[in-house]
This record gives structure tokens, sequence and C-alpha cells, in this order.
């Protein structure tokens, strides 16, 4: 076989193999890194990390919102299911759920602000672990910290 044959075919395994591993690992490194920085290195599961309001300097989210208030609850069901709860609001409220992969599966909201209860089972969610994004329209208010859940049941 002529070298360049060779060559080509190196070339293109390559590119096939590096190409599958950056799109299999980095958006899962990069969603692990940017939780980390949320959750002030500590990764913890199962409790919320609550963002204070966001002005247009702040980069954690690609386009941010400063009507918005945003929250992350990192969990894993390994242990068992995960109840999450967020208090009444009285404006919109939204919680999506996303795999460490950034793999988006559920949304629940409320536009009203009524309390959203939810339970994340092993049967519905296909990832072992994942994270909860919470948003919060905020006109007027600074901080939204309430009694809301993110518990191990």
């Amino acid at each position: 076989m002529k070298i360049w044959v060779v060559c080509t075919i190196l070339f293109i395994s390559s590119t096939f193999i590096g190409h599958r591993f950056f799109l299999t690992y980095y958006s899962t490194y990069r969603v692990k890194e940017t939780l980390k920085a949320i959750t002030r290195g500590t990764l913890a599961k199962n409790q919320w990390f609550y963002i204070p309001k966001l002005d247009q300097k702040a980069r954690m989210i690609r386009r941010v919102s400063s009507d918005i208030l945003y929250a992350y609850c990192l969990f894993d069901l390994s242990e068992g299911n995960v109840s999450v709860g967020l208090e009444p609001w009285g404006q919109f409220q939204s919680a999506s759920i996303f795999s460490l992969s950034s793999d988006h599966y559920y949304s629940v909201r409320s536009i009203e602000g009524e309390a959203l209860n939810f339970t994340i089972t092993r049967k519905d969610f296909p990832a072992q672990k994942g994270f909860i994004m919470m948003r919060r329209l905020a006109h007027g208010k600074s901080s939204h910290r309430l009694e809301d859940i993110c518990k191990k049941i």
C-alpha cells in the first residue's frame, strides 16, 4: 500500500477520534467547571446555590438578563430519588433539568409564580447525576433565598 494512503487513513481516523472525544467530554468538563465556580468549589449535592443578581459584566451566563435571578442544584440519583420544591414567588419562575453533559431533559414553569414541586427519579432521568437551573423573574427584587428544597428522598 502506498504511504499516502496510509497517511490519509491515519489522518482521517485520528481526526474522527479527536472530534468524537471533544464532543463527548468537553461539554461535560465545561459544565462541571461552571458548577464548581457556582458552588464555590464544593460541588455539594442536593442543595441550592443562589447566584447574586447579575449585571452585564457577569459572564457566567452568556446572555445575562438583569431581571432574572438564577440558582443551581447539583443532584445525584445514586442514593435515591430527589425531591424538588420551589416556594411560591408571585412572578414567573421555572426549573430546567440537565445532565452533566448539558443535555436538557425536562422543564417546569409557573407563569404566575405558584409553587413548583416535582421528583426526579432514576426511571425518568437517564443519567445518574445532573443539575437543575432555576430562573425567577425579579422585577424590583435583589434576592430570592426562600425555603426551596432539592433533597434526596
